[in-house]
């Protein structure tokens, strides 16, 4: 835990109720994915569940895609598309 506050410090500004708590349900459950990701990438937390987590998600699944956290969320929206366009997740 000490790693991801020095990796992303505004992780101490966060609400559990409002932003960990349903964004680790998010990753678990419909993501299905390790909770481990997120000592890799802490900054998860600090992305829009519903404006780019779960649109993201939706659209990587539409397309049979799987890329890491970092690659999914930390792009611009124009290099995510072509990333989905080219088949190259």
């Amino acid at each position: 835990m000490v790693c991801m506050i020095l990796r992303s410090p505004g992780l101490l500004t966060f609400s559990i109720e409002k932003n960990f708590k349903p964004k680790v349900e998010y990753l678990l459950k419909e993501m299905d994915r390790d909770i481990g990701e997120l000592k890799k990438f802490p900054q998860y937390f600090s992305f829009r569940l519903k404006g780019k987590i779960k649109s993201r998600h939706r659209l990587l699944v539409e397309h049979g895609f799987t890329m890491s956290l970092s690659k999914m969320l930390k792009v611009r929206d124009r290099d995510f598309n072509a990333k989905l366009k080219c088949n190259c997740g």
